[in-house]
């Protein structure tokens, strides 16, 4: 297990409105220039209660300090950290810590740390950031495909050693777990343990909302909530933890309304226009301006495509909903209802 992880903030300019893909670039920064990139310090815990316990605080420390809107998924591995200025970033690992980064070879110090004891060695902790308005794909070396969204921060083993395979999540990913039974694959948010042995499913967890959700598309989920209430999960459902109320549920859903994000678009169905507009900000890095309260009552149904602007996706959303949007000075938007 991981203790005294200690992070640096990561700054950055706001990325705005993104109406093209730009073209790839990136930059391989010293240990000198770590600053721009959370740094982790990682070493074992003796005692698994105070591993826990210190995991939780890490996650939840990671999030308070998690600067979302940044300008470059950022993947900081060993002593290298890797800034990729296109809208999404493809990470693959081949074992033994090596990667590449938009198919370009990197190549980190192997990292590993030894306990206090000197008798085990733990595998380098990477972690990707992927600010608002980007996306990332990110293949472990077990075979292991994560999807992670706008807004997100996520750490992991860049070597998937041992009898557990363990992440660590602040936002929203789509996982496809390589099976393996004698390895369980855990997915950690601060709130919840995520416990999977070979599996498709989608896991929304970000700071600040007050709903997490864990959504199964296949395989089965075993999912532990803050108190230690266990909730094991069948295909299309959806287990959410409020964490204002401490309260869970799990109910029968259309699993792609959850899960569509990862191939640029969103399935609607009677979504509230608020919540919408919310996500859409995320997505897009752009401010959008609304009343929450004039908006509530407005629903919206059907396919939405996101994969081409916020003002395509505005301008579809126009043709079902009444309602007008205006772009302002700076790039911000407006969006009220229609006048009758």
């Amino acid at each position: 297990m991981w203790n005294n992880i200690k992070k640096a903030t990561v700054k950055g300019p706001p990325a705005g409105i993104r109406h093209s893909v730009r073209a790839f670039a990136w930059t391989l920064l010293g240990a000198a220039a770590a600053a721009v990139a959370a740094a982790f310090v990682v070493a074992p815990l003796l005692d698994r209660k105070t591993d826990e316990m210190e995991l939780l605080s890490i996650i939840r420390d990671a999030a308070a300090g998690f600067d979302p809107t940044i300008s470059d998924v950022v993947v900081k591995s060993g002593d290298q950290t890797v800034k990729v200025e296109a809208d999404r970033a493809d990470v693959v690992y081949f074992g033994q810590g090596k990667m590449t980064v938009n198919s370009q070879e990197v190549a980190p110090e192997e990292g590993k740390t030894e306990d206090v004891r000197g008798k085990r060695e733990e595998p380098r902790i990477d972690q990707i950031i992927v600010p608002y308005g980007k996306k990332a794909e990110l293949t472990l070396d077990d075979g292991t495909k994560i999807w992670v969204n706008s807004g997100s921060k996520l750490l992991y083993p860049a070597s998937l050693t041992g009898d557990k395979r363990e992440v660590y999540l602040i936002g929203e990913a789509y996982f496809d777990v390589a099976e393996d039974p004698a390895r369980p694959f855990v997915i950690k948010t601060g709130d919840l343990n995520v416990e999977v042995k070979g599996t498709t499913f989608n896991v929304s967890a970000y700071a600040g909302e007050p709903l997490q959700t864990v959504t199964l598309v296949s395989g089965s989920v075993e999912v532990r909530d803050e108190g230690g209430s266990m909730t094991r999960m069948v295909p299309d459902q959806q287990f959410s933890y409020d964490r204002s109320q401490g309260e869970t549920e799990i109910r029968n859903v259309a699993v792609e309304e959850y899960t569509s994000w990862i191939y640029g678009y969103l399935l609607l169905r009677d979504v509230s226009l608020d919540r919408l507009l919310a996500r859409l900000d995320r997505h897009y890095n752009v401010t959008i301006h609304y009343d929450p309260q004039q908006l509530a009552g407005v629903t919206v149904s059907g396919k939405l495509d996101i994969e081409h602007g916020v003002g395509k996706a505005l301008e579809t959303i126009g043709t079902t909903a009444p309602v007008t949007w205006t772009v302002e000075r700076g790039g911000e938007v407006t969006v009220e209802l229609s006048q009758p």
